[in-house]
């Protein structure tokens, strides 16, 4: 009863005064809606809070119920409420999103990452480079994920997909792509050419740039368009 009480406040103060106005800790106990244990709701927010918004922004269910006094009820609202902010964050694609480069690619996809932690992530496209649909197809450490081909194609050939562009981040910053990041591009190149569904690209993204792992002058299944044959 004693979270419930202590919750109950800021939620006086959210109608009272605005969400603006009511600091990160009563939002998360709001969130929280009660506390555990001689521990309430504010208190509990505040655990969570200790290593900073963000930390706690990005965890996944599996972390956050990992915390004392989080379990599914707790750790269900708190990332349902993360992830409606992180759509609210990012650039709505059109029903016609259609990439023409790497550049475009990369702006789309920069802030759909997790700060802390590698992530590969597909855009499936149709034959013109239109955007079918968007996944997070696998999750890391801070410098290494990992996808099997079936992760990657599996989606595209449900999807009737004609050609993907994956990328992956990498949260320390380096640019340069390493032997893991060349190795999973040529075997997933490979595994595309046989199923029929063409990999334009490969990137790897940072804070501050992104760098293509498929080059563009010496593929000509990438950006560039294939001319479909004239009909007689």
């Amino acid at each position: 009863m004693a979270g419930r009480v202590q919750a109950g406040l800021p939620r006086e103060r959210l109608f009272a005064k605005g969400a603006a106005a009511l600091s990160d800790r009563e939002l998360v106990a709001i969130l929280l809606r009660t506390g555990r244990s001689g521990v309430s709701a504010l208190a509990l927010a505040d655990q969570l809070l200790a290593d900073g918004l963000d930390r706690l922004f990005w965890s996944t269910p599996a972390e956050l119920v990992q915390r004392p006094g989080i379990g599914p009820a707790k750790a269900s609202s708190l990332w349902a409420a993360f992830e409606l902010g992180r759509r609210l964050g990012l650039p709505t694609p059109s029903a016609r999103t259609r990439f023409s480069g790497p550049e475009q690619a990369a702006g789309y996809l920069r802030y759909r990452f997790a700060p802390d932690r590698e992530e590969l992530r597909a855009l499936y496209l149709d034959r013109s480079l239109t955007l079918l649909d968007d996944r997070l197809i696998s999750q890391g450490g801070r410098d290494w994920t990992h996808a099997e081909p079936a992760d990657v194609f599996g989606p595209a050939l449900r999807l009737g997909a004609s050609a993907v562009i994956l990328a992956h981040n990498h949260p320390g910053g380096e640019m340069a792509a390493s032997w893991q990041d060349r190795s999973a591009t040529e075997r997933l190149c490979q595994a595309g050419a046989l199923l029929g569904v063409r990999l334009v690209d490969h990137l790897v993204i940072t804070p501050s740039g992104h760098v293509s792992l498929v080059p563009q002058d010496s593929d000509p299944t990438g950006w560039r368009q294939r001319k479909e044959p004239r009909r007689r």
